[in-house]
């Protein structure tokens, strides 16, 4: 019986196998190979051919984005540090440890245990080394340019034994042969052009120390390399880019502006049916789910896995129990039970922006549980959020006929429900047998995901197990492309208002999320140079290590200097800002550059439409338009400290809880793949003040701004992105709104940490207009917490669908919670925090209730006097 095998090829795709090199394991030295790409056609397209013998095999499990990365860069590095001859303990020297082949080479020397020390520049590459790579040592050959090898022989106590140079330059030859001890050894990687080694011949020979190159592994050195990455699984710093995106990573590497490896993804007939690029769509998968026969429920199982789905979630009702038994025989779809229909939509809500694929599905039943839901789904269209909502219906020979049915108001006219849902979706259907059902289904899905909204899907419960054909795959619409005169023209507009600004900012908006890659709105503010702030809603999507972030404009309620700063600019670029009363807009606003989605409007109020975001800055990345300086600038709103070894910087022993403390702990435990939330009150201005680590994400519901959103939404954003944990800020009055939903997430075994801000009423409510309606019963936030976690009075808890081993888990929820008052249980609760990451965490944070941010008292004061 054969076996098949995932396959890469590498370089030399055919070897003679018969000369001394290929006998001796050294392919890439025979001198018949062809190398793919070079003397063999085929790398960029969608077949190629290689010899058996020179295939390598990619272990089970390790997805083929990772492997490329090993295939390339990580084989190079493996084979140098073969080289190097090293034992394990001993101590490597990275030169360029920063880029692409110096982080996997330092990865990989930790891997075969030895000591690592890491050369390269900057901040952001020391803490990329130190604290997420762990090397042993670092040294910025910059900083440090005029005794770099008396400080390597320092650290490594008389000079490493190895040194592994990816630098492609020739003072890091020269430096190495320098600092490594007596019989060391230094291998060459990178390729410096038209260098020449320089050594002092005397130390060099006196020592008898070692220079040789490195250029690439054989197939087998490869398939070891694969292996030890699989056994090891450490995380390899990496990009992916569309084939289409490949001048801009060219670009990238000749400003070095590389950090890790950089992925190219070759267009494929899987990976591209019709999908628009840069719209943010995700990527259509195939469904591995494929029953002998089709019904309308299993179509639509296999349309959503297609779709990138792997939870959906339910409420059920009488009227859906029969389709959800059909989405129930996809074992590739995880159903997730909510508390109640308005719950299950804000969760949908927060899976949706935290998924890679961005897209969710909650499902209901008739008009009861729709209505319910409705509250949800405008919040979900207020942020474009694509959140399909399928609802259960009565079956279709009943709709037009004068029986009455339950769950409706009891009128014969049962359209109340779609009716209501067509004024917050982009499409509100339901399915009619006569009708072609899963045509009318697959449009609604297109619609949504093109149109970045939800939709409304009825099918009534006779047709759940109607039999239709397989699904083919989805068909989208041709992507928008710009019209070229009216880039043109856009682009010479940009260009004349920009010629003439002394000090512009930057704004980034909410609405760039989906409308640009963050690599090109990278590449676009570095090209313009200026300061870049973020409105409330766009936080994360600039990386807050960035020179030119310089934190949240809120309008009036911004700190003074950000306040100053923007509205004294003589040229505003906003990228896909959003607007409202909300903003507090201090008028009159500079000039402004407004950059949207689909059009351009000039600071006069002229429109140019029909341009596409990206397309547009595209053309003034690689124009010649220069950029401006920035002058150094340090905004109020993000000095928050962050804790140093689990303490923070103050003394009392007994002090009393503030807001600040929390905020200083909630920096501190926040890690790169981390999503924060922030409810609807002071969570919003508080959160603001936290600098996201690169790689974390942050969410509110800024428009919409419906209090309780929050808790159901992390429960979402948890399930969503299970990698990290989902931190949650949210006031006392909006935890009592959905609190039920905290047994989902017990029941689940999710871990995000839940920061409720017991403040004894409604504070964002009371600094625009305080009365009596603003104060709240108080509870006991940690207990109710451990209340919802109860033993059962039923062996198995009465549900006869669990498996043993669920059965056996369902009395032991990972859970802990605490009632914080002072500094000192705070520090213990963080503790914890940290050292049970598996655990779900509810810290009740009893503070001062006039204990307000200063933001809030601004944002209050405006819109009060608005």
């Amino acid at each position: 019986m054969s076996a098949s095998y995932r396959l890469a090829i590498a370089s030399e795709c055919s070897t003679c196998g018969e000369c001394e090199s290929c006998e001796c394991g050294d392919a890439p030295f025979c001198p018949d190979a062809q190398h793919s790409g070079y003397s063999v056609d085929g790398t960029f397209q969608q077949y190629c051919v290689c010899k058996a013998t020179n295939a390598i095999r990619i272990p089970d499990g390790v997805p083929l984005d990772e492997a490329a990365s090993i295939l390339c860069a990580g084989v190079s590095v493996y084979k140098a540090l073969k080289e190097s001859n090293l034992k394990h303990g001993e101590t490597v020297a990275i030169a360029g440890a920063g880029g692409g082949l110096g982080t996997l080479a330092c990865q990989y020397a930790k891997a075969l245990g030895y000591r690592v020390l890491a050369l390269s520049t900057g901040p952001s590459k020391r803490e990329l080394l130190v604290e997420h790579l762990g090397v042993d040592y670092f040294v910025d050959y910059i900083a440090r340019q005029e005794d770099v090898v008396h400080e390597v022989r320092r650290l490594t106590g008389g000079g490493p034994h190895a040194s592994i140079v990816v630098a492609s330059a020739e003072a890091p030859v020269a430096q190495a042969i320098q600092y490594i001890r007596p019989k060391g050894t230094v291998v060459v990687v990178g390729l410096p052009k038209g260098a020449l080694i320089k050594a002092e011949l005397f130390s060099t020979v006196f020592q008898q120390k070692t220079i040789k190159g490195s250029y690439a592994g054989s197939p087998t050195e490869t398939e070891e390399a694969l292996a030890l990455y699989a056994q090891k699984r450490f995380g390899i710093q990496y990009q992916i880019f569309p084939l289409c995106e490949l001048p801009i990573v060219f670009e990238k590497m000749e400003q070095g502006k590389v950090q890790g490896r950089m992925i190219l993804e070759i267009p494929s007939i899987e990976t591209t049916v019709n999908i628009p690029s840069g719209t943010g769509l995700p990527l259509q998968k195939d469904s591995s789910f494929t029953p002998d026969t089709y019904n309308i429920g299993t179509f639509l199982a296999s349309r959503l896995e297609e779709l990138g789905v792997t939870k959906y979630f339910v409420v059920p009702g009488d009227f859906n129990l029969v389709l959800l038994d059909q989405v129930l025989t996809n074992p590739n779809l995880q159903m997730v039970g909510c508390c109640n229909e308005l719950n299950a939509g804000y969760a949908a809500d927060g899976y949706a922006r935290s998924s890679p694929d961005r897209v969710a599905v909650v499902f209901v039943t008739f008009m009861v549980g729709g209505l319910s839901l409705l509250n949800a789904i405008a919040g979900a269209y207020s942020d474009r959020l694509r959140v399909i909502v399928v609802s259960g219906a009565p079956a279709s020979n009943t709709f037009g006929q004068d029986s009455l049915i339950h769950h409706t108001i009891g009128l014969k006219d049962r359209d109340q429900a779609i009716q209501m849902f067509q004024h917050i979706t982009t499409v509100s259907v339901r399915l009619e047998p006569e009708g072609n059902p899963t045509s009318v289904l697959d449009e609604a899905l297109v619609s949504c995901l093109e149109n970045s909204l939800p939709v409304y899907i009825e099918i009534p419960c006779d047709i759940s197990r109607e039999p239709c054909k397989p699904p083919e795959p989805l068909a989208f619409s041709s992507p928008q492309k710009s019209l070229s005169s009216n880039l043109l023209n856009a682009f010479n507009g940009f260009s004349d208002h920009w010629k003439d600004v002394h000090n512009a900012v930057i704004i980034i908006g909410p609405l760039a999320r989906d409308a640009i890659s963050s690599d090109i709105l990278i590449s676009l503010l570095e090209k313009l140079g200026c300061p870049v702030f973020c409105q409330p809603d766009a936080k994360s999507l600039v990386p807050e290590s960035h020179p030119q972030f310089q934190g949240t404009f809120w309008g009036v309620a911004s700190d003074a200097m950000c306040l100053e700063t923007v509205m004294e600019a003589d040229l505003w670029v906003g990228l896909g800002t959003r607007w409202s009363d909300y903003n507090l807009l201090k008028k009159p606003a500079p000039r402004y550059l407004d950059l949207q989605p689909n059009y351009l409007r000039m600071p006069e109020g002229t429109c140019i439409n029909d341009i596409t975001l990206t397309e547009l800055c595209d053309l003034i990345i690689h124009s010649s338009l220069t950029g401006h300086c920035m002058e150094n600038y340090a905004p109020d709103s993000m000095t928050v400290k962050v804790m140093t070894n689990g303490a923070l910087a103050h003394d009392p022993v007994n002090q009393p809880l503030t807001t600040g403390l929390i905020m200083e702990g909630i920096q501190s435990i926040l890690r790169p793949n981390d999503t924060l939330i922030a409810e609807t009150g002071d969570s919003w201005f508080n959160a603001q003040t936290i600098k996201l680590p690169d790689g974390a994400h942050y969410h509110m519901q800024m428009m919409y701004g419906s209090i309780g959103w929050s808790l159901p939404a992390t429960l979402g954003s948890q399930l969503a992105r299970p990698d990290g944990r989902t931190v949650l800020m949210i006031g006392d009055g909006s935890f009592q709104m959905t609190a039920q939903e905290l047994s989902t997430m017990i029941r689940l075994k999710t871990n995000p940490v839940i920061f409720i801000f017991n403040n004894l009423g409604y504070r964002i409510e009371s600094a625009i207009h305080d009365g009596p309606y603003n104060y709240i019963s108080n509870w006991n936030y940690a207990d109710f917490a451990r209340t919802l976690c109860n033993v059962t009075h039923s062996l198995g808890s009465g549900n006869k669908y669990l498996t043993e081993q669920e059965q056996r888990d369902h009395d032991n929820a990972a859970l802990f919670s605490m009632r914080i008052k002072t500094y000192d249980e705070l520090l213990l609760a963080l503790h914890r925090v940290l050292a049970e990451p598996e655990k779900l965490a509810v810290l009740e944070c009893c503070i001062h209730p006039w204990d307000m941010s200063e933001s809030l008292v601004r944002f209050g004061q405006g819109v009060s006097s608005n």
